[in-house]
Order: C-alpha cells, then structure tokens, then sequence
C-alpha cells in the first residue's frame, strides 16, 4: 500500500472522545487506500497501539478552540485534512486526488443517507443564501490556513469560507464522495446557543462581502 506523499490527515482526541470511537475508527482508516503520508494524532491522553503511520503528539490543553492551530504547528506535509473520530471514509478515500488549487472540496454522504456535493455555482452564491453552501470533505494546502485561519467559534468552517470567497481563494471541486460524515447529538456543531452562532455567521456574511476583514484566529474578526 503506497501511501500519498505530500498529504497529512489530522484526527484530534480529547476527553473521553477517542474511547468510544477507537474500534469503528481504527478499522476504517486502517483499510483506506492509498493511505495519506501519515496520520497526526493530536491528543491530550496518550494512547496505545495505534497504527505505524501514526505520529502521536501530546498536547494537554487541546480542545475545540485550538486545535486547529496546533494541527498546524505540527503538519510537515504541504497538503492537509482533517477526520474527526465521529466520520468515517470509503476505502478509496483518498484514490485519484488531484492536487491543485488551494482547496479540493468533494462530496461527502451524511450518516442521514444524504449526500452533499459542493459545486463551484453554490461556492459564487455563498454570500447570498441563509444555509452553509459548503458541506463536503476538504483538503487545503498548509499555507492557506496559515493565512486565513479558523477562529476560535462554533461552525468555524462556514466563517472561514466567507473569508476565503472574500480573498479569492483558488477552489477546486470534485464530486466523488470521499467522506462519511457522522450526524448525531453530540457532535461539536450542535453545542451551544445555535441563535448566537447564527448572528455571528451573519457578521460576518456582512463583514466578508464588503471585503473589509483581517484574517486571523480571533473573535471578533477585526477590520482592515
């Protein structure tokens, strides 16, 4: 099994998290091929008999609001993705990727049966519509990120896609479905005042089309 070889994908523990998912996880990533250059494992609790291609790091204040910055003071791949313990993929996953842009977002099925398809028409319309456009697996180049990051809120992706329509970012779209996505009560999307996240997703809708925000992992988003 020959693994890709400028791709990292970022699996992030915490809490009681990895126990309850451990077994279905293990045996659905270890069957994916081709295999991404390796797994990084960012957890608070160090964990035994993990796959080789693994690479554990021990971070003791991980949680929901920096993880994402420590995936990137840790990925030493040019290309990364994430996979929560919760989701799940096809075997052929990560087969007939193709490199390019700044972005490749795919299909992915939601454990509901639905499946989402991000297409370049509903990426264009983003600032028009009241629902989150861009459902699907992503993989992105470490750069970007690094450049637009997440903030530190719920539904973090939708904000950080407004700012990337803002900036122009290169998307490029593919329709296979290369992720399972796991729907249930409690999951991180669901915590919390969904009235609260949802003014903070209209800020910055608002915010991101006049074009006037600083990039940077804080609330609120300060302006240029």
């Amino acid at each position: 099994m020959q693994p890709l070889t400028d791709l990292t994908c970022v699996v992030v523990s915490w809490g009681s998290w990895f126990d309850e998912y451990r077994e279905s996880f293990i045996a659905n990533v270890v069957a994916v091929d081709p295999q991404p250059t390796e797994f990084l494992f960012l957890t608070d609790k160090l964990q035994e008999d993990l796959p080789d291609n693994f690479r554990q790091v021990l971070v003791p204040d991980i949680d929901i609001h920096n993880r994402w910055r420590y995936a990137l003071e840790h990925t030493r791949t040019g290309w990364w993705c994430c996979l929560g313990l919760d989701d799940l993929m096809p075997a052929d996953g990560y087969r007939d990727l193709v490199f390019e842009g700044d972005i490749v977002i795919s299909a992915w099925m939601d454990s509901n049966g639905i499946v989402h398809t991000p297409t370049k028409e509903r990426y264009d319309a983003m600032f028009d519509q009241r629902t989150y456009q861009m459902q699907g697996w992503w993989m992105a180049r470490v750069g970007l990120d690094k450049r637009i990051p997440k903030r530190p809120i719920v539904w973090e992706d939708w904000v950080q896609w407004f700012e990337f329509k803002m900036h122009d970012v290169d998307v490029r779209f593919d329709s296979k479905i290369r992720q399972f996505y796991g729907v249930h009560n409690k999951q991180f999307s669901s915590i919390g005042n969904s009235q609260n996240a949802m003014a903070r997703i209209n800020l910055m809708r608002n915010l991101a089309q006049q074009g006037n925000v600083k990039p940077g992992a804080v609330w609120p988003p300060e302006l240029l």
